[in-house]
């Protein structure tokens, strides 16, 4: 986790760079949500699998479960996993490090979620 001294220069309105009073504490705001959001892909991503296997084999008892392993895996986790891995994507643009706010593993591990659910989509 950075902390505030770490903290990279933000724009300001008229368009230089400088520091602003809120800038860091916003930047690092930003940062926790990203890495909260990459959780939350994650455990979409396992619900994803769930679903899928889920087509085949009813392991789950309750059906109230089962909806809510179906919506998470087959609807956010589409939503969420674009989203976190845009992201990672603008960190990397902006030439900031992605292992300085969320686990490589982590980031990895959705990225190549992302890829395969595009082979799930292109491949219907």
């Amino acid at each position: 986790m950075q902390s505030l001294r770490d903290c990279q220069p933000c724009a300001t309105a008229a368009g230089a760079f400088g520091r602003r009073p809120g800038c860091c504490i916003l930047y690092l705001i930003l940062m926790l949500q990203l890495s909260f959001l990459s959780r939350v892909a994650f455990i979409c991503n396992i619900c994803l699998l769930l679903a899928l296997v889920m087509r085949y084999y009813s392991f789950i008892p309750s059906l109230d479960l089962q909806s809510t392993v179906l919506v998470a895996g087959l609807v956010l986790s589409f939503v969420i996993n674009v989203l976190v891995n845009l992201a990672y994507g603008v960190l990397l643009v902006k030439k900031r490090s992605v292992g300085t706010f969320v686990p490589i593993w982590l980031a990895t591990i959705n990225f190549l979620f992302l890829v395969f659910q595009f082979y799930l989509i292109l491949a219907r």
